[in-house]
């Protein structure tokens, strides 16, 4: 099975869609807030038969759109969320409370811009940075790829992107 995992795309329909070319056919599309797009369109870009995600973020007004959502991939919990109710620009400890009280194998957030990949007291860390409005030091947009494999076991890939403005 293959996701991508983005976030903070902040309305970039292009980007979305050029990234949804290049990465080819998916299983899911995880959106972790700010996509500032319809959950319609978004659905129309990856077809019908592709299952997606979405959570609301700070700058999202779709009413219909859950602040978190607590899923499930090959057996393990997953939780959602934007991140922006739980600080996560100050930090995760928060998030992770959340995620641990939730009995999360995977936290995924958004909201910082930065890629973030790493594991805390066995809990797994996720944030795919931002399409957009990249914030690390070097600028570049990036995305999460997840593979899991035969024996269920998940395999992150932080993928780097040409910046590039579309609007």
């Amino acid at each position: 099975m293959r996701y991508l995992i983005v976030s903070d795309t902040h309305g970039r329909h292009l980007l979305l869609r050029e990234v949804l070319e290049a990465t080819g056919p998916i299983d899911g599309l995880i959106h972790l807030g700010d996509s500032e797009i319809k959950q319609e369109d978004i659905q129309m870009m990856v077809g019908n038969e592709t299952k997606i995600y979405l959570v609301k973020g700070n700058r999202d007004h779709d009413d219909q759109l859950d602040l978190d959502q607590l899923i499930e991939i090959a057996g393990k919990k997953i939780f959602l969320t934007h991140g922006h109710r739980y600080k996560v620009d100050g930090g995760t400890k928060l998030l992770e409370a959340k995620g641990k009280s939730l009995g999360a194998d995977v936290v995924m957030y958004g909201h910082t811009h930065c890629p973030d990949e790493r594991i805390i007291d066995e809990l797994q860390i996720i944030n795919p940075g931002s399409l957009s409005r990249p914030r690390q030091k070097n600028g570049i947009p990036t995305y999460i790829l997840l593979e899991v494999d035969q024996d269920h076991q998940f395999h992150w890939t932080i993928v780097e992107r040409e910046k590039k403005n579309f609007f």
